[in-house]
């Protein structure tokens, strides 16, 4: 309550015409407060034109009396000194929806408060208002437990599919993972989008999840990608050993939710001890350490023969050959390995066992563009396992000619998180072919070309044992914020859809 209007319920009475063309005239509006008279006529000028009413076959004006109610509350967050809008939004027992100030997102406001708002009490739990706490943020989402309202939903589901019972007994989110927090923020910046969520779990995952994610992309594998030539790539880091002496637990857990399987518990436990009884877990972890790089380089196209058949007049069946033009992806990926001898092994059982083909210079052709619109190849040098489709670029690796490089920004998005996503969107739109697109759908593509930049996932998990994530996406220089860049870039895609 920002506006000094008494706590409670506070209505305002508007009235206005609908004309004979079905538009909004003559809009007045009665408020104890001028900002609220103005935003009752800003939204009411926001409506769609109507049908207008008919009098002996012939459109009239019709008068509308519209009464509006303000719920007014106490102050309950930190008040906003950047003067920016805010919407927070808190999942507890019912929803709350907080709005601070009122000048920019109030059509989004309009139609969330509809969908979701319910008569609750400010919250006093610290957590929640410390999350409010950011003023840069345009929107603040908290939930006080995700894994009991994501749980709920799914067993509501199945519990509605008799024969899934089990199925949701195995989806008891809260015994599965304990009780978990979320904080989910929207900020709008000159230069991008970001969309940041912060998730604390229970101690139990809490100790759990620093084990799995004591772990960093190999920084062997910056040698082997050149900046200029990225598409994309999706990056990988989790301990192995870790994630293989964690699992049984899981397992046993996730048992546990099934009515069924309670008779069973010391079965139940059995399996996971024979899990790790079976699986030497620092074995496989030394084996594959966890860490994966794949990064796409280009897309070409390739014509290649396919058999098929045609009949004649008789329904005479002929073998025919028969070409077609597909895309060719070029990628390469990587993953770390501490037993160079173990893969090579293997190798070489796969040429005589499943027709692996070894090449002189170290490394073996693994799928040939007959099954493929590509090659497939895979060698391992120095502790890293290589599979792409590039016969050069594996020729290069294995002699230790190749050399590449990747920004200081680049190999931070990767060794930093233990999830990394990344897409040059404006080069991977230029590189899908288009010979044979529409004249519409090629105007769509160069709109699109035209107006997107790159896009950032990250996933991470913090000193304080809480997982973090960022979905970034940048605008073009020529947008003044990200807002109108979203408002103006969806436009211009309805227009050409």
């Amino acid at each position: 309550n920002q506006l000094g209007l008494p706590v409670g319920s506070t209505r305002i009475f508007s009235q206005f015409n609908i004309d004979k063309e079905g538009n909004i005239a003559n809009i007045k509006v009665r408020a104890d407060h001028v900002r609220l008279k103005k935003e009752a006529i800003r939204v009411l000028k926001m409506l769609p034109v109507m049908k207008p009413g008919m009098q002996r076959g012939k459109p009239v004006s019709v008068q509308f009396m519209l009464p509006i109610k303000f719920a007014v509350e106490q102050n309950s967050l930190p008040k906003n000194q950047s003067g920016k809008q805010r919407i927070a939004i808190n999942f507890d027992k019912t929803f709350n929806i907080v709005f601070e100030n009122d000048d920019k997102l109030s059509l989004n406001k309009k139609r969330v408060a509809q969908a979701f708002a319910r008569k609750q009490k400010p919250l006093k739990n610290q957590s929640y208002l410390s999350a409010m706490n950011d003023n840069n943020a345009e929107a603040v989402v908290w939930i006080k437990d995700v894994n009991g309202l994501y749980g709920n939903y799914f067993k509501n589901i199945y519990s509605k599919f008799g024969g899934m019972t089990n199925m949701a007994g195995m989806l008891d989110m809260q015994k599965l993972y304990g009780k978990s927090e979320m904080v989910l923020k929207l900020f709008l910046e000159k230069d991008q989008m970001r969309m940041s969520t912060s998730l604390s779990v229970d101690d139990r995952w809490k100790t759990m999840y620093t084990k799995m994610f004591n772990a960093k992309v190999n920084p062997k594998f910056y040698n082997y990608i050149n900046t200029k030539n990225i598409l994309g790539y999706v990056g990988y880091a989790v301990n192995t050993e870790a994630v293989l002496q964690e699992y049984p637990k899981l397992l046993q857990t996730m048992l546990s939710g099934v009515p069924q399987a309670k008779e069973y518990k010391e079965e139940a436990a059995l399996v996971g001890d024979l899990f790790s009884l079976l699986l030497d877990e620092k074995a496989v972890g030394d084996l594959i350490n966890g860490d994966l790089l794949m990064v796409l380089t280009d897309i070409k196209t390739k014509t290649r023969s396919y058999k098929s058949f045609e009949y004649d007049a008789d329904y005479n069946r002929k073998e025919v050959t028969k070409t077609k033009t597909e895309p060719a992806p070029e990628f390469m990926t990587m993953f770390s390995t501490k037993n160079d001898a173990f893969f090579n092994k293997l190798l070489h059982i796969a040429q005589k066992r499943a027709g692996l083909k070894a090449i002189k210079g170290g490394y073996f052709m693994a799928a040939s563009s007959k099954d493929l619109p590509f090659n497939m190849f895979v060698g391992v040098k120095d502790g890293v396992v290589f599979l792409t489709s590039s016969e050069n670029g594996i020729k290069k690796i294995m002699k230790g000619s190749r050399k590449s490089s990747l920004t200081a920004k680049q190999q931070a998005i990767i060794s930093e998180n233990n999830v990394s996503f990344y897409m040059n969107a404006k080069a991977l739109i230029n590189k899908i072919p288009k010979d044979k697109s529409s004249k519409r759908e090629l105007d769509l593509f160069n709109y699109v070309e035209d107006n997107v930049e790159d896009m950032v996932i990250k996933i991470r998990q913090d000193k304080d044992g809480k997982m973090l994530s960022d979905f970034i996406i940048n605008i073009p220089k020529s947008s003044k914020n990200a807002l109108e860049y979203f408002l103006n870039f969806g436009e211009g895609l309805s227009r050409r859809m």
